[in-house]
Order: C-alpha cells, then sequence, then structure tokens
C-alpha cells in the first residue's frame, strides 16, 4: 500500500513519525497494512514502540524485525503449556518404564524384550516432540510475523503423529508376541510359528516404510 503522505511530496508520516519518501522509495521499501515495511532482505516494524530511524544511506537504526516474539500469550501457548507439563510426566513414567523393560524375562521369550524396548522407545519419541512442541507453541503465539517456530511447531506435530502409530503398532506386535509365546497353560514357549515370522515381520517392515513415505 501506499505511505500515508506527509507535510509534502517528499515526506511520509507513518506511526507518527515523518520518514523521507525519496530515501524509502530508492531502497525499495514497501509500506504494508500490517504496520511492516520491507525492501524483500528485511523486514521492520514501523509502529509505535518500534519506530526505527531512517538514515540517508536506506539504514534503519533502533529497529525490530517483523520476527520477533513481542505479542502476549494466547491460547495456544497456555494449551501447549499444559501439555509439554503432560508429556514431562509422560516422559519420566516411560523412562521408568524403559528400565524395567531392561529386566530379562523368566522363563525366557523370543522377542518379548525386543518388542518391550521398541514400544517404549516409540514412546520416548512421542513424548520428546510433544513436550518441544508445547514450548514452541508460545513463540508461534508471540511471533509478530509467523516464521520458523511454526514450521518446528507442524513438523514436530507431525513427528508426534507417526510415532504414536508406531507406538500402536509395536503395542499390537508385543500383545502378539506375547500370545504367540504362550501354550495352553499359560506358561512361556520358546518360540515363533513359521506362518509367525512369515507374514508379520513383512508386515511390520511395510508398517514403517509407510510412515517413511
Amino acid at each position: 500500500m501506499s505511505y500515508p503522505p506527509g507535510d509534502n511530496s517528499s515526506d511520509a508520516l507513518v506511526g507518527g513519525e515523518h520518514y523521507n519518501l525519496t530515501t524509502l522509495l530508492y531502497w525499495n521499501y514497501t509500506y504494508y497494512s500490517n504496520q511492516t515495511i520491507s525492501n524483500g532482505s528485511s523486514c521492520l516494524l514501523i509502529f509505535p514502540p518500534y519506530m526505527p530511524r531512517l538514515l540517508s544511506n536506506g539504514t534503519f537504526l533502533n529497529s525490530t524485525s517483523c520476527y520477533s516474539p513481542i505479542l502476549p500469550l494466547g491460547k495456544r501457548s497456555k494449551i501447549g503449556i499444559g501439555f509439554s507439563v503432560f508429556f514431562l510426566f509422560s516422559l519420566i513414567l516411560t523412562l521408568v518404564n524403559f528400565n524395567k523393560s531392561n529386566q530379562p524375562i523368566h522363563p525366557p521369550a523370543k522377542g518379548l524384550l525386543a518388542a518391550r524396548r521398541r514400544q517404549c522407545f516409540w514412546l520416548l519419541l512421542t513424548n520428546a516432540c510433544g513436550l518441544v512442541a508445547g514450548i514452541v507453541g508460545v513463540d508461534v503465539d508471540r511471533y509478530y510475523l509467523s516464521e520458523l517456530p511454526l514450521v518446528l511447531y507442524n513438523v514436530l506435530w507431525l513427528l508426534a503423529v507417526l510415532t504414536t502409530l508406531a507406538c500402536v503398532w509395536e503395542s499390537l506386535w508385543l500383545w502378539s508376541c506375547l500370545h504367540e509365546n504362550l501354550d495352553g497353560a499359560g506358561n512361556t514357549s520358546q518360540g515363533y510359528n513359521d506362518w509367525w515370522a512369515k507374514i508379520m515381520v513383512p508386515l511390520r517392515w511395510s508398517f514403517y516404510m509407510c510412515l517413511c513415505i
């Protein structure tokens, strides 16, 4: 949009401050309706109390970038902090369970120990993604213009969805593994059936390949 008119044709009155319009146009600065100016390489706030000082060579002094956390906390920030606390407690509980999953099983059952570890591993990743995403959500609300925090926020929640699916798969795998290692009396046996190795193992790796795609 055009600059607000000032005292004369070479003057612009923006946010109560007078700027040399000739200098602004010479350095390709464009004024936007969200009260920012940009020349393609830098974006600056131009409203009180973030009014910069313009020099004749096109340099701004005491300027504030458009990508600055200047806004107050919003609903996303408060909800994100709550989720971060939840994921923090969940992370602690998962670490405790991960320590227990390293304990040997008596009598030994093939695949159970590894399945328990994989389940805890994916749970740790899910909790870590949720914890960091909740913290990053604070900057998503506070940034005047969205930048890296919004990208990181979306990527972390996407990873959290994928790792949650992996947790569900490993839970089913653990249950099936336990089922295959039990005989009719409820005692653990020593191996898998042939159909289990031929069908479920390829399905498992196909699942992870789909997650990567």
